[in-house]
């Protein structure tokens, strides 16, 4: 129709009108598709990092250093002052190898010269040709029969009867020793009770997976006090870190929780049915200090705590600028600035020193690091790796600038992330526990078993040394205990030394 050549008004007013509802609906239509559009644009994004993700999780090992890209790779942070061990010469982590000597000789009748004399060759008196070579002696359980020999007075007929050996329970046909190498197997080598008897079957010993596990039941309820100790001594440090991870409950197929606090002091873990944040009130009851975590929201009580400081992780966020730097190269930039931080932790040798180290080096890099999240947060797509990564840096930030106001508060929670590998190293061969009692006897073992071996003791040495305390009714030692004895032998052998040297 020719608009110009219409003189009716009413009538151009309608036509006006109608095209105006159509031209809203057109950019309504249009609003609409481009916001879908977008969704879906950011939905193929969000699954092709996770994909990604998984790939490397599953096909890579999830190894950092296999990644692509120039980002400078983190240090390990064992060696930061938050968790050097606070003993220093237990000498009881590395075991040495015996040795023996073995003489070979040649036999008489063929000690004829091999010249042409005849002549019966002599021994050469110190003379030897010597060679090193590392064997195995397969092991070997011995059915041992104790005899206890009786006596008799003869004028008033009293018999007395030797002492009897230590026993795990009275009457029972295993050994302490016996009992401490199937807990150690399993809870430290993680090596399931059925593959245990197998081995045992093919040395001899015929035994099933019942008896075993009742063997770690004997020992658990000895020692559980250690760990109730060892939790005692974690919580009357500064700070500390916790987290968990699922743990089957074989007996009803159902999903469990494996919670884990730990600093340099030791590690103490807890099992429950539940994630829900009332077990870490239970586990934390009482202690006043700093506390670092992850996101998790069963952790936001912590906050409103007077006695207690909510810290947050910077290996966390680190770890999500890295599972975005594929599709997000300027990931590089937070993870350079992130790297930093961690490399001036690594200087200080003493809180004083990490003090002045946070304000004068620390502080800047925050400063700077501040300056890209306000850059990048408008324009990182909120469903992309960077866009999360932002989001839970500015959801994170209040707490992860924790240690810049204490410096007990250590940059990350990796000592107790390190702590949980061993469980999970367990869940991998044995999948999980079949019963609520069984899990607690796991968790007095991986307390007792993890706490030494961050204090760089031998915990088949502490396990057995404490069993026998326990049976001889001697007071139970804590692993940090068990060491300052073992330096305070360790200085007075030093001590003797010297004055053997000297006299």
């Amino acid at each position: 129709m020719d608009f110009s050549r219409e003189t009716n008004v009413g009538f151009l007013r309608e036509a006006a009108k109608l095209l105006q509802d159509k031209l809203i609906a057109s950019e309504a239509r249009f609003l609409e598709a481009t916001r879908i559009a977008k969704e879906e644009e950011e939905l193929c994004l969000r699954l092709s990092e996770e994909l990604l993700v998984l790939k490397k999780k599953f096909f890579v090992g999830g190894r950092e250093s296999k990644n692509k890209g120039k980002s400078p790779k983190l240090s390990r942070d064992k060696n930061l002052i938050h968790n050097e061990s606070p003993l220093v010469n237990t000498q009881s982590s590395d075991a040495e190898l015996d040795s023996e000597t073995v003489l070979h000789e040649i036999d008489s009748e063929d000690l004829t010269c091999t010249k042409e004399c005849g002549c019966t060759m002599e021994e050469m008196k110190g003379g030897f040709e010597e060679s090193l070579e590392v064997s195995v002696i397969e092991r070997r359980y011995v059915l041992r029969k104790h005899k206890r020999q009786k006596y008799i007075c003869r004028q008033c007929r009293a018999i007395k009867t030797a002492p009897a050996p230590v026993k795990l329970v009275d009457s029972g046909e295993f050994s302490i020793q016996m009992a401490v190498e199937v807990a150690n197997e399993k809870f430290n080598r993680h090596v399931p009770l059925e593959r245990q008897v197998k081995s045992m079957a093919e040395a001899g010993l015929k035994v099933n997976s019942k008896t075993l596990y009742s063997l770690t039941e004997h020992l658990h309820n000895r020692l559980h006090p250690v760990a109730e100790a060892i939790r005692g001594e974690i919580l009357a440090r500064p700070s500390v870190g916790i987290d968990e991870t699922p743990m089957k409950l074989l007996a009803n197929d159902s999903r469990g929780y494996i919670w884990a606090i730990c600093n340099n002091y030791g590690i103490y873990y807890k099992y429950e049915t539940t994630r829900s944040g009332e077990v870490a009130k239970e586990i934390l009851k009482g202690y006043r200090g700093a506390v670092m975590c992850d996101g998790y929201s069963g952790y936001d009580w912590i906050e409103k705590q007077p006695a207690m400081i909510l810290a947050a992780c910077w290996a966390h966020l680190r770890r999500k600028f890295h599972e975005a730097r594929d599709f997000h190269p300027e990931s590089d930039l937070f993870l350079e600035k992130i790297d930093e931080l961690f490399g001036l932790e690594h200087k200080a040798q003493s809180i004083f020193e990490l003090t002045e180290i946070r304000r004068i080096g620390s502080r800047p890099i925050i400063l700077e690091l501040e300056s890209l999240i306000a850059a990048y947060r408008m324009k990182a797509l909120p469903q992309s790796g960077l866009g999360k990564a932002l989001i839970y840096a500015l959801n994170q930030w209040p707490y992860l600038l924790k240690f810049l106001e204490n410096p007990n508060v250590p940059l990350s929670n990796n000592a107790v992330e390190r702590g949980l590998r061993g469980p999970v190293l367990g869940r991998k061969n044995f999948l999980g526990f079949r019963t609520i009692n069984g899990a607690d006897v796991g968790m007095t073992f991986y307390t007792i078993i993890n706490t030494c071996k961050l204090l760089n003791l031998n915990p088949k040495d502490f396990l057995l040394d404490s069993a026998l305390r326990s049976c001889r009714g001697q007071k139970l030692l804590t692993p940090f205990e068990y060491g300052k004895e073992l330096e305070s032998r360790y200085e007075e052998g030093q001590r003797g030394n010297l004055s053997n040297l000297h006299g």
